[in-house]
């Protein structure tokens, strides 16, 4: 699936200079995975504000509609593909969907995850299996159908959003930790299969998320001193901004006062 079509240009004109630098990503076409909700749907806002155009997936469309609205009134496009990742059939459908609209995808934002958070004793294998089926193989069903596009056009940008919990292991994080860390080991390995391409991969490493799913866990005592999603999107955008000389391979967010 190569799709056609040029890359956006990040590069300024002497008369733009004054301009704010929220618009270098004006042109860009991204998805964004997990869109409805949390850190996905603050990256989807803040990738409009910035001037991007962004398709928008999840398994909610009613609250799909209500982000595209959002970000449509601000002069961007941002279609809505309701999708399950948890089925290939729906991954390949959105991926062809995507680039259909956009002819291209410059930015995929890999968000959607889910967490099951219980002793490895008492862990099912269905669940186990689930937390690498969506927090792994999904992302690397989705990556592989729009990373040659990227690499004909050699322009490109692709996001993983992981965890810390990608960096080290925690007690009943057993799934999801082994999941993050084999997206970690994804990561790294595309990030230095592109490079030569000028595809650039990067991924960000969060920390405890003021999110549903944080607040689902029961992890967190101090919930009022948790980092937002929006610090999440700002860390993102940052690294889209990054001149096309360079690349931010990783960024961890921790909160300043946990």
């Amino acid at each position: 699936m190569a799709g056609s079509g040029t890359c956006w240009s990040k590069r300024q004109t002497e008369n733009d200079q004054e301009k704010a630098e929220s618009m270098e990503l004006n042109g860009a076409c991204a998805l964004v995975t997990g869109a409805s909700r949390g850190i996905g749907r603050a990256i989807a806002l803040t990738l409009g504000e910035a001037g991007a155009d962004v398709a928008l997936t999840a398994r909610n469309e009613s609250e799909l509609k209500e982000l595209a609205g959002r970000i449509q009134g601000m002069g961007r496009r941002a279609p809505v593909f309701p999708a399950d990742l948890l089925r290939p059939g729906d991954v390949r459908a959105l991926a062809e969907a995507v680039e259909g609209e956009f002819s291209r995808v410059d930015i995929l934002i890999n968000n959607a995850g889910a967490v099951i958070l219980r002793p490895t004793v008492e862990l099912s294998e269905k669940e186990f299996e689930e937390m690498i089926e969506l927090n792994l193989t999904s992302v690397f069903r989705l990556t592989r159908l729009l990373l040659p596009g990227m690499l004909q056009r050699r322009c490109g940008h692709i996001v993983m959003i992981a965890s810390t919990a990608a960096l080290r292991g925690f007690a009943g994080g057993a799934a999801y930790a082994a999941a993050k860390f084999g997206l970690n080991g994804f990561a790294q390995s595309l990030f230095y299969e592109t490079r030569s391409s000028n595809v650039r991969v990067t991924t960000i490493y969060p920390s405890s998320v003021n999110t549903d799913m944080t607040r689902q866990s029961r992890l967190v005592e101090h919930e009022e001193r948790l980092i937002q999603p929006v610090d999440i999107a700002r860390a993102v955008v940052a690294a889209l901004q990054a001149d096309d000389r360079a690349t931010l391979k990783e960024i961890e967010v921790w909160g300043t006062n946990p």
